[in-house]
């Protein structure tokens, strides 16, 4: 079985018309290294740019969204939690990091996320995936190793309210209706 990695990155800039139930927003920025404190040990980790293009290949379908990858931040994992929050509509690489695009369902749990991602109480993202090569080991400035993540996997992403790297954002949360467009009567 391979490793894992769980990481959350902040989410700024939230825009919200409509029903505001579809978030883009970035799962991991590339390139910016950042300190890591977990069952690998404590290092700095960066996130290449073309991590994710071998799980973005392989589509979509499989990758689930929940909050806080279906846990309390006590580590519990309630039943609740294990629903789905939404559908991922487009996951892809770009020159910032990887870039998720997610129609949130009609649930409880769903509406009092996107709630609180609008008032700033839910700040970051985060996903979780097998790692499957990691680059030569370097150095960092800091005097700790610095990993950088050459491929991963990518088994699902969501809110979460403990951040790790401050480079990525919330883009917007728009509504499916914004793309009609409706005459003035």
């Amino acid at each position: 079985q391979r490793p894992e990695i769980n990481r959350a990155f902040p989410l700024l800039d939230i825009e919200r018309g409509g029903d505001g139930r579809t978030v883009t927003a970035y799962a991991a920025t590339f390139g910016d290294a950042y300190e890591v404190r977990d069952q690998h040990g404590h290092y700095f980790e960066e996130i290449h740019p073309q991590a994710f293009n071998r799980a973005i290949g392989r589509g979509i379908g499989g990758v689930s969204v929940f909050f806080n990858h279906g846990r309390t931040i006590n580590g519990d994992s309630p039943a609740e939690l294990s629903i789905p929050l939404g559908t991922p509509l487009e996951i892809r690489a770009d020159g910032k990091g990887l870039l998720t695009v997610t129609r949130y369902g009609n649930s409880d749990i769903a509406d009092q996320l996107l709630r609180a991602i609008d008032d700033k109480r839910i700040v970051a993202q985060s996903f979780r995936g097998p790692i499957f090569q990691d680059g030569p080991k370097q150095l960092h400035r800091s005097g700790l190793p610095l990993i950088t993540r050459m491929q991963l996997g990518l088994t699902e992403y969501g809110p979460t309210p403990m951040p790790v790297n401050v480079g990525a954002e919330m883009v917007s949360i728009r509504s499916t209706t914004e793309l009609l467009t409706v005459a003035p009567e």
